[in-house]
């Protein structure tokens, strides 16, 4: 490969540049909504290479992501850096580095999904793609799911990085996350809850409701996607990157998804991060972003 492309992150300010520019932009949706994207230029002269960034699924300001803007903008140090933010949200969003933002808006849990997303990182890449000659989409979880839809619908996009986003089904990662973390006695009554909470979901038509901050057009999505399929659609260069230690998403569907689409897809490399965890911590606690991202540097180069 040659140097970097596109990467789909989540920030607002980057600090990884002692220069860096940022500019923050708002422009309107389709149905009439602001739209909030922030680009930052890391050199004086104009990069031909852009950093899309995609944060995961949690209710907050991209802005605010010290992991996005910090860390993995670094990613491709050369390149600009564009994030986008989610549905009803802006810098004014109160950062909850635990969970959602206090402020979650009513606006993002009924209207924010994969899809919704996905829409919104094309509007805004449809104003910028003529600048730039690579472009390359990061994401981390639900953001890398993002990631591979945009990259499969946006021709300009010639790199995809894709950080955690777990198998081909997120049923199959939800399963397996209460497998982790529920105590025994419980397990058996919590599966069948949700199975009938799925069954409910996919098929009705509309519903009321808010679970994990996430309203019913984001639940019936994720319920519904085919994480393979989207893949199968991407003609990028395609880098999946799995924890092996996760227990939010199943490294083992994680696995055999990779290893079905490398059967048939000669673009995909996989990586598995031995004895880290979803935020890509060891078993002492200590962070490893810095080395997972001089993995995706090699690999770039």
């Amino acid at each position: 490969m040659s140097l970097i492309r596109i990467i789909l992150l989540v920030p607002l300010f980057i600090v990884c540049a002692a220069k860096a520019s940022s500019t923050s932009h708002v422009i309107e949706r389709r149905d009439g909504s602001s739209l909030t994207f922030y680009l930052t230029r890391t050199a004086q002269t104009p990069s031909d290479t852009l950093l899309v960034i995609m944060q995961g699924s949690d209710c907050n300001s991209v802005s605010h992501s010290t992991t996005i803007n910090d860390l993995f903008a670094r990613t491709v140090p050369e390149a600009d850096l564009l994030t986008v933010e989610k549905y009803g949200l802006n810098r004014a969003i109160r950062w909850n580095p635990d969970g959602d933002s206090p402020d979650c808006p009513t606006a993002y849990i009924q209207q924010a999904s994969p899809t919704q997303r996905a829409a919104d990182y094309r509007q805004v890449l449809e104003k910028l793609e003529s600048n730039y000659e690579h472009i390359i989409v990061l994401g981390g979880s639900e953001g890398a799911v993002v990631a591979a839809m945009v990259a499969s619908q946006v021709p300009s996009v010639d790199t995809l990085v894709s950080l955690n986003a777990g198998g081909r089904f997120f049923v199959d990662d939800v399963l397996y996350n209460m497998e982790q973390t529920m105590p025994p006695e419980a397990l058996l009554e919590a599966k069948n809850g949700f199975l009938g909470f799925q069954q409910a979901v996919v098929s009705a038509e509309t519903m009321d409701i808010n679970m994990s901050s996430h309203g019913f057009a984001w639940w019936k999505e994720m319920l519904t996607l085919d994480q393979r399929s989207i893949l199968e659609r991407v003609s990028a260069d395609t880098l999946i990157l799995q924890s092996e230690l996760d227990i939010n998403v199943s490294p083992e569907q994680s696995i055999r998804q990779a290893e079905q689409l490398m059967q048939s897809r000669s673009n995909v490399s996989f990586m598995l991060l031995a004895g880290l965890d979803h935020a890509f911590k060891n078993q002492r606690g200590e962070s490893e972003t810095s080395s997972v991202i001089k993995q995706i540097q090699a690999w770039l180069e």
